[in-house]
């Protein structure tokens, strides 16, 4: 708990496994916030409460909430971490989404906020139709009794099945947390139902770091490189699942190494690179030591010459998995070194021998 909520350590709050399991993070729980920081003091309800971080984040920047859950432990529970960490939580209920959502007077809501559960029989769904509340069956109360909704989702919900379920969302949030993807977030304003949807990265950092990219108007396909330069570069997740890479990639001057192949599966997958290093880019940055193709026999005499036994191995667009990959190197996992395979753009594999640079 450390690692998501430790300003609650040290004090006497309680937890279950499935409250944790899907609530938000301190961090990112404070990045929802920031949001909306235009607007102050707002009526919001927190739908699927949960363990309640973002409630207690909302509450905690001065807005009146309403937390609410279907489960009356967690709603017990809530009110007694609320307590524990002095949190002014102005309502909280136990009723399902629905009708809660219905006893709510038109347009009393600035916010509604709405984490969905993401299990079935204790294993995860990622089918939209499988998320508990339904959305759709929520839209038309949404739209009647609040300005603004905020869905949080699985980091990897597809884009174009959810415009077939919220076909009205104005912008959708790809949020990281130290080069980790952790959610996205949907958000809608029914006051402002625009055609066109907006895409953003938020890449946050525990040491409170919060960088926002969005997709360029004039959009342009990133230059490719025929081989690698001398730094690589691997977009933070949080890019990858906006769809902006080609947008970052512009702006900081770097091709394409390698990309999403249809037939790997690995969708989203992107290499960058340039001859010159590139200062603040979102994302792990290496320095390239050699570039070879990927041929066993010369890639391990390689490792044998240069005496690199343990190594982090990872892949971009190749067909065998970090463990086969391991046992074709005759490498044990470690941090002597960080080898990459991946495939180029005239689908042949090739091996570097990377030396990762501080962030």
């Amino acid at each position: 708990a450390d690692q998501k909520i430790p300003s609650w350590l040290s004090l006497d709050v309680l937890l279950t496994a499935e409250t944790y399991e899907q609530a938000s993070s301190e961090w990112t729980a404070r990045s929802k916030c920031e949001l909306f920081s235009d607007q102050e003091s707002m009526q919001v309800l927190d739908v699927c409460g949960g363990l309640g971080v973002d409630a207690f984040a909302f509450a905690s920047a001065g807005h009146r909430v309403h937390y609410n859950d279907m489960d009356p432990l967690k709603v017990a529970l809530a009110e007694w971490n609320a307590q524990q960490l002095s949190v002014p939580l102005a309502k909280s209920s136990a009723t399902d989404a629905l009708s809660c959502l219905r006893a709510v007077a038109d347009a009393s809501l600035d916010l509604v906020l709405i984490d969905p559960s993401r299990r079935k029989d204790g294993q995860r769904v990622l089918s939209l139709a499988e998320y508990r509340p339904n959305l759709e069956d929520l839209w038309p109360e949404l739209e009647r009794c609040t300005r603004f909704a905020l869905i949080k989702l699985a980091p990897g919900v597809d884009a174009a099945a959810l415009s077939a379920v919220l076909p009205h969302y104005q912008k959708m949030f790809s949020v990281s947390l130290d080069g980790e993807a952790k959610e996205r977030l949907v958000f809608i304003d029914f006051n402002n139902q625009a055609a066109n949807t907006e895409r953003q990265a938020v890449c946050l950092r525990r040491s409170g770091e919060r960088q926002l990219w969005s997709q360029v108007a004039d959009h342009t396909d990133a230059a490719r490189a025929d081989a690698g330069l001398a730094y690589l570069y691997d977009p933070d997740p949080a890019i990858l699942l906006a769809g902006l890479g080609a947008d970052v990639a512009n702006q900081f001057n770097l091709q394409v190494l390698s990309s999403s192949h249809l037939h790997i599966g690995q969708s989203h997958a992107l290499l960058l690179c340039s001859d010159q290093l590139q200062e603040g880019f979102p994302g792990r940055v290496f320095q390239v030591q050699t570039q070879i193709p990927f041929q066993r026999k010369q890639v391990r005499k390689y490792l044998k010459n240069n005496g690199i036994e343990r190594a982090h191995v990872w892949r971009c667009q190749t067909k065998s998995s970090v463990k086969d990959l391991r046992r074709l190197l005759g490498i044990v996992d470690g941090d002597q070194a960080s080898l990459l395979v991946y495939r180029d753009h005239q689908d042949r594999e090739q091996f570097m021998h990377l030396q990762r640079l501080a962030p």
